[in-house]
């Protein structure tokens, strides 16, 4: 039963990114907030690599990360035109 909620919730994430990806790329946006974005690749990155989880929460997980990898080149990549008072060669650097 575990293993079966695992996969369907597993397979609903993967289902949410893709769909998140796809309207950012058409609407030309950052999908996810910078903060949620950071928080699932540390999370992510950790129980893939560091602290990995059994399988097939570890193979999730890696599928996770690499979305998210997606989703943050559509940050850097539409991101600047919206946040416009944040600089990015100074990273973060409010501009007064």
């Amino acid at each position: 039963m575990g293993t079966h909620l695992m996969l369907g919730s597993g397979a609903f994430w993967i289902l949410t990114y893709i769909l998140l990806i796809q309207r950012g790329f058409k609407d030309q946006t950052y999908g996810m907030p910078l903060v949620a974005l950071c928080a699932n690749l540390s999370w992510e990155f950790i129980f893939s690599f560091i602290h990995p989880h059994q399988p097939p929460q570890l193979q999730i997980n890696i599928v996770w990360l690499m979305l998210d990898l997606i989703i943050l080149y559509g940050f850097f990549k539409f991101g600047q035109s919206e946040l416009k008072d944040l600089t990015f060669h100074g990273m973060w650097k409010r501009s007064f």
